[in-house]
């Protein structure tokens, strides 16, 4: 084993495995139209927010509602 493969072997032990934090991406809609400018410099990559579907919706009933703490911030249909 090489020097390089050793360091590299070393770096492993050391590291646990952590799951990815990405899950899935996808396009919102309507940020001007809610609350979103409101809340825009609280928000951060990995912050906590709450979904909610809006089976009333005129437009599209699988549309799905993103909120931030209790201000409804985008629309995803």
């Amino acid at each position: 084993m090489s020097f390089f493969d050793e360091k590299i072997a070393e770096n492993l032990k050391v590291h646990k495995y952590e799951p990815p934090r990405h899950i899935v991406d996808f396009h919102v809609a309507g940020f001007a139209y809610y609350d979103g400018l409101d809340v825009i410099n609280e928000l951060s990559l990995g912050q906590a927010v709450t979904l909610v579907v809006e089976t009333d919706n005129p437009y599209d009933n699988e549309a799905v509602a993103i909120y931030y703490k209790d201000k409804k911030t985008w629309l995803c249909s």
